[in-house]
């Protein structure tokens, strides 16, 4: 959830900097940017996972950042507000039962192959 979502959000960071000139926005960008774009300067060289974490910080600037977008502001009506919280509690609700499910993978617990296979939902995680 934090990962996809996050991604989504660079989207909406890409608007609100080019569009609303907002320079938060903007500086997230450029973080991820100097932590990814370099590695496309490497195209023969293989880029593991682990090399995300100079840069994932940031993603999740972006997601906070998009989160307090929907959120609203302070001089939002009620009903926008309220109905900002409640998709920003069900996404950080959502993004905790998603990380508890993939909590054994993550830790190399003992489950069984039919648990793990449940688990993998992409091809390419195998």
């Amino acid at each position: 959830m934090i990962w996809w979502g996050a991604a989504v959000c660079l989207g909406v960071l890409l608007f609100w900097w080019a569009g609303r000139r907002d320079w938060r926005a903007g500086a997230v960008l450029a973080g991820v940017a100097a932590g990814y774009l370099p590695w496309f300067l490497y195209p023969e060289r293989t880029m593991f996972f682990f090399y995300a974490v100079s840069f994932e910080p940031f993603l999740v600037l972006a997601l906070v950042y998009c989160l307090g977008l929907v959120l609203g502001q302070r001089t939002d009506p009620l009903w926008r507000r309220r109905s900002g919280l409640f998709v920003v509690a069900l996404f950080v609700a959502t993004a905790v039962v998603v990380s508890a499910f993939f909590y054994p993978v993550w830790t190399a617990e003992t489950i069984s192959y039919q648990d793990w296979r449940f688990r993998m939902w992409m091809p390419s995680w195998i």
